[in-house]
């Protein structure tokens, strides 16, 4: 019984963090593709296409109504040279001028993951874990200076 709370606690811990390499704000509004999304599984549905939209939005590497990709922002999704470099493969001009629609920021994703899946993944969960980590840490310096 004792393990079974310790899990289902880690695994609560892990979503809220996006220990899975997942968005938290926009997997919640992904609805019936949210399992898709964890599990890298990439398809036609506008919801999973909208994800990617959402997640370039809030990590303010797009402007919600299109113009400049913002390149560090981008590039912070990456943590290696070979990650930074194919990021910079998928990043064409009709790409970059339809990534403020679900469609082209699912088509920059989706070239990101097909370069290197496994190393994506890494990174990616190791970019939400961080930001996730850095959120927790603050909130408690904001309540131990009030």
């Amino acid at each position: 019984m004792g393990y079974f709370i310790e899990f289902s606690l880690l695994v609560g811990i892990t979503s809220v963090l996006g220990g899975d390499g997942t968005h938290p704000k926009c997997l919640s509004k992904a609805g019936d593709q949210a399992n898709n999304i964890r599990n890298w599984s990439f398809n036609d549905s506008k919801k999973l296409k909208c994800y990617y939209q959402c997640l370039l939005i809030s990590e303010n590497i797009i402007p919600r109504q299109g113009g400049e990709l913002n390149g560090k922002n981008y590039f912070k999704l990456f943590n290696t040279e070979e990650l930074q470099a194919n990021a910079d493969n998928c990043l064409d001009y009709k790409l970059v001028s339809t990534a403020h629609q679900c469609d082209g920021a699912y088509e920059i994703f989706k070239c990101n993951y097909n370069a290197n899946p496994a190393e994506f993944k890494k990174s990616m969960i190791a970019y939400f874990d961080n930001k996730g980590s850095t959120k927790k840490s603050s909130k408690k310096n904001k309540k131990s200076k009030n």
